[in-house]
């Protein structure tokens, strides 16, 4: 039986079906049952962000070459089958500890920059990745998610000044203050270490060096969008799909799971090919997902590390196109997400006797599961993307 949720069918092998305009799609009674499939909570409806009822239909295929006149375009309702949990309990316990723990730090020098980090609801975010987690363990995600929204304001605020050398001092400073090589010279490399280190303390040292790989490999993103813009290089799309799996922080937000729920994972559980995918697919997921919620913003600004874009430039299709093919991207991204997790248990199985490593284990891709339906629920709730005010790569 499935330790997840109870009553679910395991995986069964992937049939397709054909589709109205003669493409194939995975047959909803043949997708692997780790998740529920019919849509439920917020997913039902898609709240404010996109257009309600059917999905839209799937584009007519691009005509190689051709140029096309920019159109609105309709967002399409997001296949989401994850059910709704809501946020912790705990949230508005942490929210202004994370202000307080900001100001400390000279992250919030005036009252726009405030306004600015309220709007990203940085509480509401931890709240809906870890609905589980107490006040205790939320206080230090909660500061690391508020200083990670600030550095990727910073990022997006010097690229968009064409400031390169900027860029790359500010990440140079940040990387060598976490991993203790210098002394900062900014406040945000000194928030950074600083938070970093909390959420470390008491942990074994390969705790450590697993938060600060991936929020390296996080930091380094913004070097590569930094070089690529100064070259005038477009990234294509099978560059930019790894790339964007690193550039949403997902992977250290799914890292955290095992911080919220006092659980030390051995590496080769954590490791085990089943809990790497799940973790990569939906790394990917929420980065599309973003991309989809910020295009038309990201568009404005000139912008250009955005799926919907890369897409419509790379086949030279119209905007609706680029929005349809994305999302479908997405659903088969969750399908795979859906898949690597059934595959778990029979890892878990092959991997140890242990039933107490067995069952945190599975609880930590539990987490993932509900992780992932938080960032849906997030684009939809937090100002920062309901309102399309910022324009941000943070899932």
């Amino acid at each position: 039986m499935n330790h997840l949720h109870q009553g679910y069918e395991p995986a069964l092998p992937r049939r397709e079906r054909p589709t109205a305009n003669n493409t194939t799609e995975p047959s909803p009674s043949s997708v692997p049952r780790l998740l529920p499939l019919a849509p439920s909570g917020l997913g039902t409806s898609a709240a404010t962000l996109f257009t309600a009822g059917a999905p839209h239909p799937a584009a007519a295929p691009a005509t190689p070459g051709a140029t096309t006149s920019r159109q609105p375009a309709t967002m399409p309702v997001v296949y989401m089958p994850i059910p709704r949990t809501g946020p912790s309990p705990a949230m508005s316990a942490v929210e202004h500890d994370g202000l307080d723990w900001a100001d400390s730090h000279g992250l919030l020098p005036t009252e726009a920059v405030r306004r600015h980090v309220l709007q990203a609801r940085s509480h509401l975010c931890i709240a809906l990745y870890y609905p589980h987690a107490d006040a205790a363990h939320l206080k230090q995600p909660n500061r690391y998610m508020i200083w990670a929204f600030l550095v990727d304001d910073l990022f997006d605020d010097a690229q968009g000044t064409r400031r390169p050398a900027v860029t790359e001092a500010m990440i140079d400073d940040i990387i060598d203050a976490i991993r203790g090589k210098r002394p900062p010279a900014r406040p945000a490399a000194t928030a950074g270490a600083d938070v970093l280190d909390a959420l470390c303390q008491g942990k074994p040292p390969a705790w450590r060096g697993l938060l600060l790989d991936a929020n390296e490999r996080w930091l380094e993103t913004y070097r590569t969008e930094n070089r690529l813009t100064a070259q005038g290089r477009p990234m294509d799309l099978c560059d930019y799909l790894p790339h964007r799996r690193w550039s949403t922080d997902q992977v250290l937000c799914d890292h955290l799971t095992e911080y919220v729920h006092d659980i030390d994972l051995p590496a080769r559980m954590r490791e085990l090919p089943a809990m790497n995918n799940a973790r990569n697919r939906a790394a990917e997921w929420v980065g599309l997902y973003n991309d989809l919620a910020s295009f038309e913003k990201e568009e404005a600004l000139g912008y250009h590390y955005n799926a919907v874009h890369i897409v419509r430039e790379q086949i030279r299709c119209s905007d609706q196109q680029a929005i349809d093919m994305v999302n479908d991207m997405m659903t088969q991204l969750l399908h795979e997400f859906e898949a690597a997790c059934a595959s778990v248990p029979l890892q878990v199985r092959a991997a140890t006797r242990d039933p107490e490593i067995t069952s945190r284990t599975l609880r930590i891709l539990h987490s993932y599961v509900e992780l992932l339906r938080g960032n849906y629920d997030l684009c939809i709730e937090a100002p920062r993307y309901t309102g399309l005010a910022d324009s941000s790569r943070m899932g």
